[in-house]
């Protein structure tokens, strides 16, 4: 609520909201990340949620591996793959957002992905 009224009608909603959003997820990251890293909590979900026990540490072990990655990319890659896969944003939204060409924003976005590529595989 307090969010939404600190609202001022000087530009797009929706980029307003992305903003919003995005500063909850980093609130929420940040309350987490002890959650993420007791592996005696997820060991507790997967056991009573009956799924195979092997798997289900690889795909969380895998998953973590990528929130690491994510993580070591620089803000603006970050935000803007943030943007584009995770809000759906087009690349004319995200390039008035950050002040960018529509073209920038896809080599950023594309370095970005290079970046996630290669430390997944050198974490293999």
């Amino acid at each position: 609520m307090k969010a939404f009224l600190s609202y001022e009608n000087t530009g797009s909603l929706k980029g307003w909201l992305v903003k919003v959003l995005r500063n909850e997820f980093y609130n929420l990251c940040r309350k987490r990340k002890k959650e993420l890293l007791d592996n005696g909590e997820l060991l507790c979900e997967y056991l009573s949620s009956g799924e195979d026990l092997l798997a289900g540490m690889i795909e969380q072990e895998e998953r973590k591996a990528l929130f690491l990655a994510i993580a070591a990319l620089p803000v603006q890659m970050k935000e803007i793959l943030m943007e584009s896969i995770y809000f759906q944003l087009s690349d004319e939204a995200i390039a008035k957002a950050h002040g960018l060409t529509k073209e920038n924003v896809r080599q950023i976005r594309c370095r970005a992905k290079k970046k996630l590529i290669s430390s997944m595989k050198e974490g293999m």
